[in-house]
């Protein structure tokens, strides 16, 4: 099942874990909390509120995302799967 949504739980300590593995997904903005990029999100807008519906992404950077998630180490990414 291909990822749908990517959403963030409070608590993010700011570890860059996410941006480190999938770097073209998730960014740490300065002084804020990770949040997944515009360029990644169906409607382009970089912030950290609610689900994000993703864009079209390729197996690579989905199986990052997962690993993003899995590496969490305060397990605050979560995702939603379509199917």
């Amino acid at each position: 099942m291909a990822i749908s949504h990517i959403w963030f739980t409070g608590g993010c300590i700011r570890c860059s874990a996410c941006a480190y593995a999938a770097p073209q997904v998730f960014e740490l903005p300065a002084g804020g909390d990770a949040t997944v990029q515009g360029c990644a999100r169906r409607d382009g807008i970089g912030t950290s509120e609610d689900a994000f519906a993703l864009a079209v992404i390729d197996d690579d950077q989905e199986q990052r995302i997962r690993d993003a998630a899995d590496g969490c180490p305060v397990a605050i990414i979560h995702i939603r799967e379509n199917g």
